[in-house]
């Protein structure tokens, strides 16, 4: 194979597994988001978290184990560029002194993390698009890393007991 077509597939992996670590997620979570329901948006935002990071582990071993794909372990970078293109054009943000809208310039921990989402409507929506996609590649990348680990030690134990590595 050609050194063009191992990039397009590699990158049409990778791709594939970021749509995976992502609306894959959010697929799996959904049904339990339902089910589960809270009250406080503080609960709704340590839901989400929970649910989309073990949905995304699970969906990372499973890609891993199922494919043996190596872009699913590097799918956090993504995560990571796309949130720190967030928390770039947050603190690039011009401070809003309006009379009428008066927005105090908060900390970017609070704008990330979704603590403002009970008065500002931006804090939710950059937890959701920023934060919430970075949870989703970092555990999808480390359900691929651990089935990987998990499979080396297999196959390490099977050939130390004499039998055939079928991992």
């Amino acid at each position: 194979m050609s050194w063009p077509s191992k990039l397009a597939y590699h990158l049409g992996a990778f791709l594939l597994n970021l749509l995976v670590a992502c609306l894959g997620t959010r697929l799996v979570v959904t049904p339990f988001d339902r089910a589960l329901k809270s009250a406080d948006i503080f609960h709704v935002i340590l839901k989400s978290d929970l649910l989309s990071g073990v949905a995304a582990f699970g969906l990372g071993w499973f890609v891993y184990h199922t494919r043996g794909s190596v872009t699913a372990k590097w799918v956090w970078i993504f995560g990571l560029c796309f949130f720190s293109y967030g928390a770039i054009h947050f603190l690039q943000e011009p401070i809003s002194s309006s009379v009428l809208h008066p927005r105090p310039r908060h900390s970017l921990y609070w704008e990330m993390s979704g603590l403002g989402c009970r008065s500002d409507l931006d804090s939710c929506r950059d937890w959701g698009l920023y934060t919430l996609q970075l949870l989703r590649t970092m555990s999808f990348s480390a359900g691929a890393v651990c089935c990987t680990a998990y499979s080396k030690s297999l196959r390490s134990k099977r050939i130390g007991q004499g039998e055939p590595s079928r991992v």
